[in-house]
């Protein structure tokens, strides 16, 4: 699952892009729900693997 922390990480590093350079409003909300749901994911499988 390290694949995905990397693949949120550079989620909100797009989206923190966009924010500074203003790029349309639709793809910031679009791009912080993908983050969420690949960090909710992650957090999820990292606690089924520890037990």
């Amino acid at each position: 699952m390290n694949i995905l922390k990397w693949l949120g990480g550079l989620v909100i590093s797009i989206w923190l892009a966009a924010i500074i350079f203003r790029i349309g409003n639709s793809l910031i909300h679009n791009l912080i729900t993908v983050a969420a749901i690949i960090f909710i994911i992650d957090l999820l499988y990292n606690k089924e693997k520890s037990t």
